[in-house]
């Protein structure tokens, strides 16, 4: 699909006359589908990273709950965390699976060709940014809630006793 984008986008690139104005058309055409590879990694990697805290204040949660805390505010608040975690993981996706197609029809609407792609690009962005932004918030809000809960910092739960027996070896009896 991006091929086709391109060879379309070559075609109409040949009806720019101005060749200083066809080069600077063809980087800010070429720029848009490289800063959408970088800015939708980018977003991957913070998304994973409000993954480990959120696992984290899982974790903590667990331990609370076995001290005998009551951490169904925080449980509730875990389980919204990780549906906008979904959410934002699902916009990136669908950020990445966007082109932008730049067709020239001529010199005089090029400018505003070029415009109306880069507005479009910077929405969807923006769409994009929002959710991953939903879903730090989200987990902002469930680690302040576990951080509410009174003598949380207090639990300490001990490691559960593994019994360090040797394997039995079969007697030889004979």
């Amino acid at each position: 699909k991006r091929e086709e984008v391109r060879a379309k986008f070559q075609e109409s690139l040949k009806k720019i006359k101005d060749e200083a104005k066809r080069a600077k058309v063809e980087s800010i055409a070429t720029t848009i589908p490289e800063l959408n590879i970088t800015l939708t990694t980018r977003a991957s990697e913070r998304v994973t990273q409000i993954e480990t805290v959120l696992v984290a204040i899982e974790s903590r949660a667990d331990k609370a709950a076995t001290a005998g805390i009551d951490v169904s505010g925080v449980r509730a608040l875990i389980a919204s965390a990780e549906t906008t975690i979904a959410s934002a993981r699902a916009a990136i996706v669908v950020q990445l699976g966007k082109t932008y197609a730049v067709t020239i029809a001529s010199d005089t609407t090029a400018k505003g060709t070029l415009e109306a792609t880069r507005n479009a690009f910077r929405s969807d962005i923006k769409i994009m940014n929002t959710a991953v932004k939903a879903a730090h918030d989200a987990t902002r809000k469930a680690a302040e809630a576990l951080k509410a809960i009174p003598k949380i910092d207090d639990v300490v739960v001990p490691n559960p006793v593994v019994p360090t027996t040797s394997p039995e070896t079969p007697s030889t009896n004979q």
